[in-house]
């Protein structure tokens, strides 16, 4: 994004604070296939890559992640909140990767920017970490999420899946700056462990998959469809697009608390609070007042124009 002279105008606002979870959605420019699983497992190694390499270096805890052939979700803790920076590298890394790989011409990712959504209770990173690793069936790919070919998570990784992959031999080949091999860690979040033990949280996820499973199957069969099946999705090529409606103009949630309403009333006031502060040093910088302190999580004035943040307060560790 390239900024103008005159400071703040047409920048998107945004609160990035450490220790938040985040449910992250990114899709491919005109729901192209370009993501789709190869026999050779070639999209999932660059994926679990990039993924082992920026975590590493930003400090992102790695939780579940799903790869479909047009878009992947995947969860995340940002504990050092620098999540757009993460972002930014990992998907520019990625399409560059793919490019290289499908002999691609044109961008890989549409232009929107990767959904982000807040998540505020442990049993929201439940909810969400399900969610991701059904996608598959809820999409008529596969009957079951252990099913699909590509890259996912199973509920049995979080805390114990750790893999060594070796950097793919295409966009990153001469590239001396990245390591030969990566570490990538499947973590269970923090609060879903500490709330639940390792044991039963993993119990939990896995039943809010099979529920998530056995309701798409319902859906599927009462509307006469069939699952495409592993084979199938095997043999799909990547300059296919999705041929499924697309619903536009409906919302994206910013936050899920999983029917925790005092979770998200307390998240609504620190957010309007923040919004209030952020428009008062607002006023002030247009006006000349360069050192005025902006709101904890204040990200594009600090990152560029030099603006000074206040550090976070406890009590703010997991607003957004």
């Amino acid at each position: 994004m390239r900024f103008a002279s005159f400071p703040a105008v047409g920048m998107r606002r945004q609160c990035t604070l450490p220790g938040v979870t985040y449910f992250l959605t990114r899709r491919t420019t005109r729901r192209h296939y370009v993501l789709t699983p190869d026999e050779g497992g070639e999209v999932e190694r660059i994926v679990l890559y990039l993924l082992g390499h920026l975590c590493t270096k930003h400090g992102v805890q790695l939780h579940a992640v799903c790869v479909m052939s047009t878009h992947l979700h995947y969860v995340v803790t940002d504990p050092r909140g620098v999540l757009p920076l993460f972002l930014q590298e990992f998907h520019r890394l990625l399409a560059n990767s793919v490019k290289t790989f499908r002999g691609w011409p044109g961008e890989v990712f549409d232009k929107n920017p990767t959904t982000r959504t807040v998540l505020l209770t442990a049993n929201a990173d439940i909810q969400q970490i399900a969610y991701t690793i059904a996608n598959p069936v809820e999409a008529a790919a596969v009957r079951y999420a252990a099913d699909w070919p590509g890259l996912t998570t199973a509920p049995r990784d979080l805390g114990t899946r750790v893999e060594y992959v070796r950097r793919p031999n295409h966009y990153l080949r001469d590239a001396t700056t990245f390591p030969d091999e990566v570490e990538v860690r499947f973590e269970l979040p923090a609060r879903v462990e500490a709330l639940y033990g390792a044991k039963r949280a993993r119990r939990l996820i896995q039943r809010e998959v099979e529920t998530r499973e056995r309701e798409a199957i319902r859906k599927i069969r009462a509307r006469g469809w069939s699952f495409l099946g592993r084979a199938r999705v095997l043999r799909q090529p990547h300059t296919k697009r999705s041929k499924s409606r697309e619903e536009f103009g409906s919302l994206t949630p910013h936050f899920a608390a999983a029917g925790d309403v005092e979770a998200v009333k307390a998240h609504l006031d620190r957010i309007r609070g923040w919004d209030g502060l952020y428009d008062q040093c607002l006023e002030r910088w247009r006006a000349g007042e360069h050192d005025v302190e902006w709101p904890p999580g204040t990200w594009a004035m600090v990152r560029y124009h030099g603006a000074r943040a206040a550090p976070p307060p406890d009590d703010l560790r997991h607003a957004a």
